[in-house]
């Protein structure tokens, strides 16, 4: 049997090239200054005047492989996939994709799978960290396992419908498992959240099933002219995501492995009082005299000390040694409720195949375990493509994925508030056993027994197919129609033992304590049992999209390229959640219902109101689109581009008009290469230089709301008129508007390219301007109508704002290469118009009032103007109602603007440095603009009344008032006590000063900060130890994200006391990760 000699990879390209180039007289070669790299240099030696060497400017060499595709050429285009794919990225996308150019990008040294020539230019973070693209902000709300992460491109383009962009998979829109639910704002102008919020909040967004190792690239469309292809909704943006196919060739099999470790948390930085700090509050209490709200001695800490000393029980002896023994005892909440976790993650791939079929496939398995005990994630899924070529003219495509995951999150209970707010005075055990403290409400809590006495929990299920064909008719005209079907399945629950102190409050007395003769079992609403709530969300969606290009060059000069499609849409989300009492998650989970006749305090029969809270609400909505779209692209020579896209709509989201129904939504654009012109020629500075203008309409729909009437029949003794008629009543749940139609944004975009030195140093700059018209808003109405507020296309909003990226490669050989990339961006919001809102001070201080003429997620705050000299309470400026008549229906006209809560100026930076087979990369994240609130110093066990025993306190009331003469170096307030100064507003309400003092100006701050997002190391064995090996190749990586945070002065904000900067307002912090991971190929 003859030898079998294995090469590099690249040098078969080489070698293919030339055998293509033999019998094809049309095949043309490009390089970017590598064909020592790529190995093209080999084609260059036997063909060399079919051979264009770029220079370091793959952009410019993408640009030329398209012109001479458009002149019948088949154009091969080699670099490394790094610059490929980055650099080259909108070439690859205007030049080639739209019009289905025949150009073939041979990008070699992808990723961390390599050939056998050694180490790759690992660009996974390329693909991967879609923060550092221009105009995109991802804002982590939570450290929580499983929690929903917000995107946002180019701003906020609607207030009550969904906010996030498009996702798209293959050509394939994807639906969000869930259906989006409209913000609700309560009395005092809070959002609302509902038992089920609770279950679905730890549920994924629309490409949570996506295998990320399955992801090939990823693109974002920002601008109309890129967006309106894509119909409703792309006003928000869209997301391209290409997954890998298979190649041909022998089977390779791929194995990509990591861990992670991620530490707990600890006090270090989180700015709370040790046990002595604690006690020393206590003592001032009653030294002071401060009096609480008829709140008695407690029975622990300090004061539990006390109380058994002003009895009589210990001497003061004996009470100083219980007091020193209190101030070293320093509970570790955070070491009890959190730990080191360990996640791992594993994914095997395999790809082959013949120049006729190839196929790809892969299963991947996830186990994140969060640093809550008890918050946890495990997720599978697996995916199947066939491509199939038929002829010379046909190709097909098939692909089957599927998923199924499984969260634990908590249920009235939340570790990282209780950890930081509970007093490290008190012991969670004694004598070994958990020990119980009676809370505000007079029951027993141990934070550990209700973590096992509650939990959340949903399992998240979903399978997708999607099919493609694609027809070569004649030359230039070709046919594609792409299907594709996803379906899903949520279900959660969470529940609360009837052990629990949540049920405790409810049943009104301690478990075990009271059998069924006794008076409070009679007048109990729950006697046996606890509280069971569950969900389920099934989602249906399909689409089918269809198209018919062509393209056509005239003269070697004139391009023309023109599309025409029809894409039809259908989207079903079915789903029912209820909530019962009497529920036995211990006992067989069984349910034995509450009585519904108990007594009340003078014994007499009464009703048992614990029943209205029985629920059950029923999901049913179902989303129709069909949608007609065009373009048209014609270029000169390459130099001047001019592009024009038109799509219309429709949709039974809308109303009735059929004005609406097919409302169009269109764009047009120019670009002009400059860097082609002949008098640019003959120099040697501007490598790349080109401008580009669009102007379009894009369109969104507010799937939330619809046009028609809705009514339903009343819940508990609303169900039924017992007096009068005896039939169902009937309320309304939303009124009719039969004008109802999409929103519709404006937006201009003007862009510049710009190169030099071929192309080491290049950057891109564009500038948007997006105004959204018909925006839907809550109009109020008369109650009469059965309802207070109906949803309208009244409102408006703009966005506008620059975008610069710039990048910078000092050093490129074929064993060392230094390359490092800049972007920022910085967006403007406006709310134009009047929107009615709740415009009490709650609201306002919350960022959920849409004022006209402020930005979303504007906020205003108490103006502060010192402490009082006498008594140390905080005063403010605040108007009286003859002073600020506006001031009865609008709290902004008595409170301080201060800014907006998201970040104005956000910027990536990201750099790499390889030598050999050994790679480094990194990556920062830069927000500036933005503000928030501190944690409030005063909670609102504190407001009027001292702090209980049981309540830890932030570590800046260590430099609080104590004497007169303080307020001249500290503008922290007095504990405060019964006693608290208060406000006459002028909207009539009284508001005590330490509430006031967590909503002022005093407490907010500059919220920008610089985070190092990840740092990670990359090793690839030489050829010679893998070949010993048998294998292809072998690599190992090490990465730690969120390492450290840069706080330089007048640059970020030091003002957080060493807390995570996005989640400083109370949610649990982001954590630092360290991971290790080990690819092999077979």
């Amino acid at each position: 049997m003859s030898e079998v000699t294995k090469i590099a990879t690249r040098v078969s390209y080489g070698n293919a090239l030339v055998e293509l180039a033999k019998e094809h007289d049309d095949v043309y070669v490009l390089d970017a200054d590598l064909a020592a790299a790529t190995q093209t240099a080999i084609f260059k030696k036997e063909f060399p005047e079919r051979h264009i060497d770029c220079g370091i400017a793959e952009c410019n060499m993408i640009g030329i492989a398209a012109g001479l595709a458009a002149t019948g050429k088949v154009p091969f285009a080699s670099s490394f996939a790094m610059f490929a794919a980055g650099r080259a990225f909108e070439q690859v996308r205007n030049s080639v994709g739209y019009p289905k150019l025949n150009v073939k990008i041979g990008a070699t040294h992808a990723g961390i799978s390599v050939g056998e020539d050694g180490a790759t230019h690992q660009c996974c973070e390329d693909l991967a960290l879609m923060r550092t693209i221009p105009g995109m902000v991802v804002m982590n709300t939570s450290g929580l396992v499983g929690k929903r992460q917000k995107v946002r491109v180019r701003g906020t383009s609607t207030l009550l419908g969904n906010q996030e962009p498009v996702w798209v998979v293959d050509g394939i829109i994807q639906e969000d498992p869930l259906p989006f639910k409209t913000r609700e704002l309560d009395a005092l102008g809070n959002i609302s959240q509902d038992n089920f919020d609770m279950v679905k909040d730890f549920v994924g967004n629309a490409i949570s099933w996506l295998n990320p190792n399955d992801i090939e690239d990823i693109t974002v469309l920002k601008d109309a002219s890129a967006t309106v292809m894509y119909g409703v909704k792309a006003a928000n943006g869209v997301i391209l995501i290409k997954t890998k196919q298979g190649q041909a060739g022998r089977m390779s099999v791929n194995y990509s492995g990591d861990i992670s470790i991620t530490p707990r948390l600890t006090y270090e930085k989180m700015n709370l009082m040790n046990s002595k700090e604690r006690v020393d509050v206590s003592r001032e209490i009653y030294e002071r005299g401060l009096t609480s709200d008829n709140r008695p001695l407690e029975s622990i800490g300090y004061e539990g000390a006390l109380g058994r000393y002003l009895a009589k029980e210990i001497s003061y002896d004996e009470f100083n040694d219980e007091v020193k023994k209190l101030e070293s005892t320093n509970t570790d909440w955070f070491k009890l409720l959190f730990r080191n976790s360990v996640s791992m993650n594993h994914s095997l791939s395999i790809s082959g195949g013949t120049d006729k079929i190839s196929y790809y496939g892969s299963v991947n398995a996830t186990i994140n375990r969060g640093t809550s005990i008890g918050n946890e994630s495990t997720s599978y899924s697996a995916a199947i493509g066939i491509n199939a070529k038929f002829g010379e003219k046909v190709n097909l495509g098939l692909r089957i994925n599927g998923s199924t995951s499984e969260t634990d999150g908590y249920y009235q209970v939340d570790p990282y508030n209780y950890a930081s707010t509970t007093s490290r005075v008190i012991p969670c055990f004694e004598n070994g056993e958990k020990f119980f403290y009676k809370d505000k409400s007079g029951y027993l809590y141990n934070i550990l027994h209700e973590i096992s006495m509650t939990g959340n929990t949903n399992t998240n299920r979903s399978m997708g197919v999607s099919a493609s064909f694609r027809w070569d008719i004649l030359t230039g005209l070709q046919f594609e129609s792409t299907f594709g079907l996803n379906t899903s399945n949520i279900v959660g629950e969470s529940y609360a033992d009837e052990q629990s102190h949540y049920i405790t409050e409810i049943r009104k007395y301690e478990f075990g304590t009271q059998r069924p003769a006794d008076n409070l079992y009679q007048r109990s609403p729950l006697p046996h049992g606890g509280e069971l709530n569950t969900t389920e969300d099934r989602n249906f969606n399909y689409t089918w999209r269809n198209t018919l290009s062509y393209n056509y060059v005239l003269a070697e000069k004139h391009r023309f390229s023109l599309m025409v499609g029809q894409e039809c849409r259908s989207n079903k989300y079915d789903g029912v959640a209820s909530t019962i009492y009497g529920y036995f998650p211990g006992r067989g989970k069984s349910v034995s219902l509450p009585p519904t006749i108990i007594k009340n305090q003078n014994g007499e029969d009464q009703r048992n109101d614990l029943l209205d809270k029985y629920t059950t609400v029923v999901t049913d909505r179902k989303s129709n689109y069909i949608g007609y779209f065009a373009s048209f692209t014609y270029g000169f020579d390459e130099r001047y581009i001019l592009t024009a896209s038109f799509r219309s709509d429709a949709s039974n989201r809308f109303g009735q008009d059929t004005r609406n129904r097919f409302l169009p939504v269109w764009s047009i654009g120019g670009r002009w290469n400059v860097h082609y012109e002949p008098w640019m020629q003959n120099q040697q500075v501007i490598s790349d230089l080109n401008f580009r203008v669009s102007y379009g309409w894009q369109g969104n729909v507010a799937e939330n709301y619809g046009p028609d009437l809705i009514a339903r029949i009343g819940s508990g003794t609303e169900t039924i008129d017992q007096n009068r008629t005896g039939e169902y009543m009937m309320f309304i749940k939303s009124l009719p508007y039969g004008n109802l139609r999409w929103e519709k944004t404006k937006t201009i975009n003007l862009g510049t390219d710009f190169g030099l030195f071929q192309n080491k140093i290049t950057w891109t700059i564009e500038y948007y301007n997006k105004k959204t018209e018909d925006m839907i808003v809550e109009k109020e109405v008369p109650y009469a109508y059965g309802v207070t507020s109906m949803p309208i296309n009244g409102g408006s909003m703009t966005n506008q704002g620059i975008e610069v990226s710039v990048g910078f490669t000092p050093v490129r050989t074929n064993n060392f290469t230094w390359s490092m990339s800049i972007n920022s961006s910085k967006n403007f919001n406006e709310v134009k118009s009047t929107v009615n809102e709740n415009e009490n001070w709650r609201a306002a201080a919350s960022g959920s009032l849409n004022k006209a003429g402020y930005a979303v997620s504007s906020f205003w705050a108490f103006d502060f103007s010192g402490l009082n000299p006498k008594t140390g309470s905080a005063e403010f400026n605040i108007p009286s109602v003859e002073e600020n008549p506006a001031g009865q229906t609008d709290a902004t006209t008595f409170m301080k603007y201060m800014g907006t809560l998201e970040p104005d100026f956000t910027g990536g930076v990201s750099m790499s440095f390889r030598y050999k087979s050994l790679s480094l990369s990194s990556s920062f994240n830069l927000q500036i603009g933005g503000k928030k609130f501190l944690y409030e110093v005063f909670d609102e066990s504190i407001v009027t009344s001292t702090p209980s025993a049981y309540v830890n306190l932030p570590k800046e009331l260590t430099k609080r008032w104590r004497k007169p003469g303080d307020e001249a170096f500290t503008d922290i307030p007095a504990l405060s006590s019964t006693e608290a100064s208060y406000y006459k507003l002028p909207n009539g309400a009284s508001e005590y000063a330490p509430r006031l003092y967590n909503y002022s100006d005093v407490r907010v701050v500059n919220a920008s900060f610089l985070r190092c997002n990840a740092l990670s190391l990359n090793y690839t064995l030489p050829e010679k130890w893998v070949k010993k090996m048998y294998l292809k190749n072998l690599s190992f990586s090490a990465s730690v994200s969120n390492p450290f945070i840069i706080s330089p002065k007048k640059i970020v904000s030091k003002e957080f006391k060493g807390m995570d900067p996005e989640v400083a307002t109370g949610s649990q912090p982001i954590s630092r990760t360290y991971s290790f991971g080990i690819n092999v190929s077979l």
